[in-house]
């Protein structure tokens, strides 16, 4: 009974308060230059290529989409920062308000599509002169596919 219940509070006291914060509110808090010491983000995690190739190839789609035809990501390109990733992802992860494991899950299903994009002869450079715009316009198709996947 009683002394149950004051372990249980005893433990619970010990516990850390984590407050999750949605990718929304978390860009939110960016724009606004406050950083509230609660709101945390792996900033390792935002300089992987998984990350930042999916952020590059969606602001080019933003931004210059033409130029898809002749990219292909290069890690060793200025990382995105991360007001800008954050941008472009909840502009594009088809969702309104996604929390943070529905951005993951679009961001890893988006760069496997766009590792074998890369991969592709369908796609390669040599291959441009004969299939102009092909590349531009498989991955408009993947990305709604990413989009699709978690909607």
């Amino acid at each position: 009974g009683l002394c149950e219940s004051q372990c249980l509070s005893v433990v619970a006291n010990m516990l850390p308060c984590v407050t999750c914060i949605s990718p929304n509110d978390v860009l939110g808090l960016l724009q606004g230059q406050e950083i509230p010491s609660m709101v945390w983000f792996d900033k390792e995690e935002h300089k992987k290529s998984t990350m930042q190739r999916v952020c590059q190839y969606l602001q080019l789609y933003d931004t210059k989409e033409s130029l898809l035809n002749t990219f292909t990501y290069n890690p060793t390109h200025p990382a995105i920062n991360l007001t800008s990733s954050l941008n472009i992802l909840l502009k594009y992860c088809g969702m309104q308000d996604p929390c943070w494991r529905e951005v993951r899950n679009f961001i890893h299903f988006f760069n496997t599509q766009l590792i074998d994009c890369e991969q592709s002869v369908y796609t390669s450079i040599d291959v441009i002169k004969y299939l102009k715009g092909f590349k531009s316009f498989v991955i408009s198709f993947l990305l709604e596919m990413a989009q699709v996947i978690y909607v």
